[in-house]
Parts: C-alpha cells; structure tokens; sequence
C-alpha cells in the first residue's frame, strides 16, 4: 500500500522539478533548421564579433533570458552566421510543453546581454517569436529550434541623423504653433 503512494510522490516531485529543455543551434540539417543570422545590410552573416542568446518562456509576454549569451561562429563556409550551443533549460516550462522561443543577437562591443547592446546602442535583432514543444532534461532529449527564422540586425539610427528628424520636427510644430 505504501508503494503507490511512494511512486505517486517521487511522480509529483518528478513533474514539479522538470524544466524543458532546447538545442540552442541554428544550424542542424538532421532536424531540418538552417536559419543564419545577418549584419544588417541582410547579406553579410554575423561571426565571433557577435552574440547570440535565446530568450523563452511559457508565454510570449513573458520571454526571459536561458543559458548563456553564445558567440556566433566564425569557421568558413557554413559555420558563419550559425551558432551551436549545446542544450539549454527552460526554467518556466515543463518537459514536453509548449514555449515561446525567440533568439536575440547583437555587437558584442555593445555588452554582455542584448539589453545592455540597446542601451549603448550597438546594432542588435530579434527572429520571430515561434512556439516549440521541449524536450527533456530526464531523458537527454532537447528539442531542436524549429519554427526559427533567419532575420537581420537593426543597426541604430545615426546621432546626426536623430538631431536632424529633431530639428525638423521643432520647426515644423514653430510653424504650426
């Protein structure tokens, strides 16, 4: 009789522990995902003068930061604009559940996270959100990125450039005040 409960126990505290886990890649032609990220004249892909970091959650209002900030592979050919990060927990989301999943990337000159790469204004970008059911931690099975999407970084607008939009849009409320 007390075998049941026993087992009903370990069972709870089993999926009260499980966190899901991912294969932090971009490349990987056996799960079918060949997403490089690029500079932003779309054309150029991002090497080791970048960073790569995914961000997830159980929602998509509530992506966070797992794992480490990755750099970009700089290897010739193939590896440029890729990033192979191992396996990565999503503290937020059990095993075999759905989460929001995003890869964010940015000018390492910038910082160590994305946040601080906006803030000193370094380029940065963001892939769609997409939506993967993880894998497990118990039994080594990270689910691969699919639904990621290659995408561009957005470079910061040019501080002359802003003065400019700022001088024309004083003069033009002058004129209409």
């Amino acid at each position: 009789m007390k075998l049941p409960l026993i087992l009903a126990g370990l069972c709870l505290a089993a999926t009260a522990l499980a966190q899901g886990t991912l294969k932090f890649s971009n490349y990987s032609t056996v799960d079918g995902i060949i997403a490089p990220v690029y500079d932003s004249d779309g054309v150029t892909r991002l090497g080791s003068a970048y960073y790569g970091q995914l961000y997830a959650g159980p929602e998509e209002s509530s992506l966070a930061p797992i794992g480490s900030a990755i750099r970009f592979k700089d290897a010739g050919g193939v590896g440029i604009g890729y990033i192979i990060g191992g396996t990565v927990t999503v503290p937020t989301v059990p095993d075999f559940s759905k989460a929001f999943v995003q890869l964010r990337a940015w000018e390492a000159i910038g910082g160590v996270s994305f946040e601080a790469a906006q803030a000193a204004g370094s380029k940065t970008g963001e892939s769609p959100v997409f939506q993967v059911v993880v894998g497990s931690r118990w039994i080594g099975l990270p689910a691969p990125l699919t639904g990621l999407q290659s995408f561009a970084l957005v470079p910061e607008p040019a501080p002359a450039w802003l003065l400019a939009v700022g001088l024309a849009a004083f003069a033009l409320a002058r004129r209409q005040g």
